[in-house]
């Protein structure tokens, strides 16, 4: 009787675990996908602001990026419970200033609106470097689990300075291209690859 007790225990673990597994599967794809839908929109809203397709695209942004906050947080909270939080209120506190300069863009106010978005950018480049820190390849090459972090962490770098910089100086056109010729490359493809990752590989069981 106690044998098939232990019986019955081990399998409803296993499939526990799987049914986790599951989850876990679903949630690094649908991070990893909303990630590649803003950085598309983004590379069409932007170079359209004032207009009503940035305003459109910005709202989209906006949603897209709450899933993501709140995904990275359901990914990573039984790994780093208060890592994965903080990570995922830089990004929601970026989100939160993307919301409010979206109403100034929708009002016709883009100035205000990319003021705005610089300070949420600042917390964007601390939510890359905190990323970076729960970003954990258990299996697969070492050399792209140590190129991924370095990318995220060089790229909230970036972000880091050419906003906070912006914020600070008066003549901000020499700094922003030199800031941008530094950092361009990390401050883009950190988090693409980041993506990919997600999408091709975390949240299986073996790589």
């Amino acid at each position: 009787m106690e044998h098939k007790k232990q019986e019955t225990l081990t399998i409803a673990s296993i499939m526990d675990k799987e049914k986790y597994s599951t989850v876990q599967r679903r949630t690094a794809q649908s991070v990893g996908a909303a990630i590649l839908l803003v950085g598309t929109l983004s590379a069409i809203v932007f170079p359209l602001l004032g207009s009503l397709v940035a305003s459109i695209g910005l709202i989209a942004i906006f949603f897209l990026d709450i899933v993501i906050s709140l995904g990275i947080f359901n990914y990573y909270k039984s790994l780093k419970p208060k890592l994965a939080k903080t990570t995922a209120l830089f990004r929601l506190l970026h989100t939160i200033l993307l919301g409010v300069g979206a109403i100034y863009h929708i009002g016709g106010n883009v100035s205000t609106f990319n003021k705005i978005l610089g300070i949420g950018l600042i917390g964007f480049g601390i939510h890359l470097m905190l990323l970076s820190s729960l970003f954990n390849q258990e299996h697969g090459k070492n050399w792209i689990h140590h190129l991924l972090k370095g990318l995220l962490i060089i790229g909230g770098i970036g972000y880091l300075i050419l906003h906070g910089g912006t914020l600070l100086l008066s003549n901000t056109n020499n700094f922003t291209a030199l800031t941008e010729s530094l950092f361009i490359i990390p401050m883009i493809f950190g988090e693409v690859f980041f993506a990919f990752w997600m999408i091709l590989k975390e949240g299986r069981k073996h790589i």
